[in-house]
This record gives structure tokens, sequence and C-alpha cells, in this order.
């Protein structure tokens, strides 16, 4: 199986929020956003710069996204995806939706990440 990779062009931050009273829905721009609520806290993961008023901020993340519709039954996507990462030193965040996976990596390492992945078999970089 190819895994193809379509990477982000935003510049992305990982937001933590006292409310989600405090963020409109609205204010979050850009092809992927995403909200994220437990007992503990709320995160917001979208394009640098949106949220204002956060009480913790990791900026200059860059993403991927990978093509298709992601059956619930496949098994190993994101082991697949992150092991040559791990294998080349690079963090990677990943936040998954119904249909599919995303990964964040920290901006400095984007370069990096697209030319490990360029060198595998199993993945196609989609520009």
């Amino acid at each position: 199986m190819v895994i193809e990779l379509i990477p982000l062009i935003d510049e992305f931050s990982i937001y933590k929020v006292s409310s989600i009273d405090e963020i409109s829905i609205l204010e979050l721009k850009g092809d992927f956003f995403s909200v994220t609520k437990t007992k503990d806290e709320i995160s917001i993961i979208c394009k640098t710069g949106l949220i204002h008023n956060f009480i913790n901020c990791e900026p200059d993340w860059r993403g991927f996204k990978i093509k298709g519709i992601l059956d619930f039954s496949l098994v190993g996507i994101i082991h697949e995806v992150t092991k040559p990462l791990k294998d080349n030193d690079i963090s990677v965040f990943v936040s998954s939706t119904y249909n599919t996976d995303y990964f964040f990596v920290k901006a400095n390492r984007f370069e990096l990440t697209k030319e490990v992945f360029k060198n595998k078999k199993n993945f196609k970089l989609i520009q």
C-alpha cells in the first residue's frame, strides 16, 4: 500500500485555551483547524495567529494530510508514518478526523520530513 501525503500550506500553532466560549469558530480560517475538549483541557490546532486569548501556545508547526478516506479497520497507518520520522529524530504531533489522519512536524524540520518521505518506496508526496 502506498500512502499519499499532501503537505499543508499554512503554518500552524497548537493552543491551549481556557474556554471554548471565547473562540468564534468563524474566526478559524484556513483549510484545517481542530478543537479537542476533554475534562482536563481544550486544545485547538489552527493556522498561526488566529487565536489571541490562550493559556499556552506551541507555534511553528507544518502539516501533512494523508490522502483519501481511511477505513477504521486499517491497522498501523500512524506507525507507518511516524516510524521513519522517529528514525530521523523528527518529533510529530498527530490529529485524526473521521476520514483521515493529519500529522504535524516543527516548521524547521518540514523540508527534512518531505525528503524522508520522498526516499521511501511506500510513500508518495502530492504537491
